[in-house]
């Protein structure tokens, strides 16, 4: 018997495959004056939407926002451990100079 089921393998990929991604993009590509969104992100939440989409045409897979829903739960918890792990050290509520 598996561990999980197929919603923790939608989880755990899309929050892998977010992670690296942002991981691997430089910071530049994070800030983006009109959105709170990065290029990254928005090119994430593209690529999880058109492929459960796309799973409607297939013949022997189907549509479910549930599986949406859970890919995006990925990216989401990806991108806060992303922002949580690149924020400045605080020290007594100033920048850190050192």
């Amino acid at each position: 018997m598996a561990i999980g089921g197929a919603w923790v393998l939608h989880l755990v990929l899309s929050f892998t495959i977010s992670l690296l991604l942002m991981l691997s993009v430089p910071p530049r590509w994070f800030h983006m004056r009109w959105c709170k969104l990065s290029y990254v992100q928005w090119f994430l939440l593209f690529a999880f939407c058109f492929d459960e989409g796309a799973q409607y045409w297939i013949p022997s897979r189907y549509f479910s926002w549930l599986d949406l829903a859970i890919n995006i739960s990925g990216l989401v918890i990806a991108t806060l451990l992303i922002r949580l792990l690149s924020r400045p050290y605080l020290k007594d509520g100033k920048k850190d100079q050192a």
